[in-house]
């Protein structure tokens, strides 16, 4: 049989070993998903969850509008404080003297980056380069529901030929929410 404990305040004892502490013993946890935790002030900062995925996939376009690659992941926060801490790496080709733009989607409809050269670009001085690409943005969702994000590129001009994961190279797009 289940029971509840109402109680407005829980404190720790002022002296001792363990001064000023609540402690949940070894093998308990305390259950915060209903919300309504409030961290103090100077706590925020912390890494509550992540969540990775890599990709091999190739993911080619000679668009010159974002197209959704490989790289997405979904993470839901457990508070509309959070902050969502987004971290990708891959390699990139681009041929015909143009260059590659890489940006974040948050949803199906909202870039992360600047219009036109994203959160990060590489571009090809010569003919037919691979460089690494990466990237790193701290977003504010304001939700507690899934969110994913997307990894998108696109070609400089027409005729302009972008390839992300270039021969089956790894890309990594990683998602750490951060206590607000």
């Amino acid at each position: 049989m289940a029971s509840e404990l109402i109680v407005q305040t829980l404190k720790g004892p002022t002296s001792g070993a363990n001064a000023n502490k609540v402690i949940i013993p070894s093998g308990q946890t305390l259950d915060a998903s209903a919300g309504g935790m409030t961290l103090p002030a100077g706590v925020g900062g912390k890494v509550l969850q992540v969540v990775s995925m890599t990709s091999t996939s190739e993911n080619s376009t000679g668009s010159t509008s974002y197209v959704a690659t490989s790289l997405t992941q979904s993470i839901t926060p457990s508070s509309t404080s959070s902050k969502i801490y987004a971290s990708f790496s891959s390699a990139a080709f681009c041929n015909t003297n143009g260059f590659i733009a890489l940006t974040l989607y948050r949803g199906d409809s909202t870039n992360l980056g600047a219009g036109t050269y994203g959160l990060t670009w590489a571009k090809d001085y010569t003919t037919n380069f691979m460089d690494s690409v990466s990237f790193q943005y701290l977003d504010s969702p304001s939700t507690t529901s899934a969110v994913t994000y997307t990894v998108r590129i696109r070609a400089q001009e027409s005729g302009h030929s972008v390839t992300l994961n270039i021969n089956g190279t790894r890309g990594v797009l990683t998602l750490m929410e951060i206590a607000g």
